[in-house]
């Protein structure tokens, strides 16, 4: 895994965030590169218990002595970060998406296909796709959340929000031809 991947999307989505919204304090002490590249280091059945097929053996052997056996194998629970729709079911949330994903500041900003956002809108609102493609549109209502937020805070007022961008792109790509032809 890569250091961009960890720090944009892992430590973000399945870290800090994740565990905040669950009143946990998460702590990654297995990150450590020299601890990393030892236990690649180590052969597969310090991983694995080849009776029982429990993960994480070689933990589980040095603690042994030093844990209560109760809490040696805790029932697992699953615990995520709040989806964008439990977000929206609060009166706050729905204004909040409302108005970020309104037509208003949709037009205003206008990298956004209008259109196509109030589809994938209507049909998360729906709710009618379950598992995990439900849970894929609920991340791409929040990719859209997130453009329109960072445009609203950083771009809308920004003292360069005037200079047409379209413009600058069209000079620049005839001056790439004009200095193309010089070369013939």
């Amino acid at each position: 895994m890569s250091r961009s991947i960890a720090s944009s999307f892992v430590f973000p989505n399945l870290g800090d965030r994740l565990e905040m919204a669950n009143s946990l304090e998460g702590r990654v002490p297995f990150l450590d590169q020299d601890l990393v590249k030892y236990a690649y280091s180590l052969p597969s059945n310090y991983f694995i218990d080849s009776k029982t097929l429990k993960g994480k053996k070689i933990l589980r052997d040095a603690f042994a002595t030093l844990i209560p056996p109760d809490l040696v194998s805790p029932p697992k629970h699953t615990f995520m970060a709040p989806r964008f729709m439990d977000i929206y079911n609060i009166s706050n949330g729905k204004e909040l998406i409302s108005e970020y994903l309104g037509r208003e500041l949709m037009m205003d900003f206008g990298i956004l296909n209008r259109m196509n956002t109030q589809l994938i809108k209507l049909l998360w609102k729906s709710r009618v796709l379950k598992g995990s493609l439900a849970l894929f549109v609920d991340s791409i209502i929040g990719l859209l959340m997130s453009v329109q937020v960072l445009y609203e805070h950083f771009i809308k007022e920004h003292p360069l929000k005037n200079i047409d961008w379209n413009a600058f792109k069209l000079q620049e790509h005839s001056s790439e031809k004009k200095n193309s032809t010089e070369l013939i």
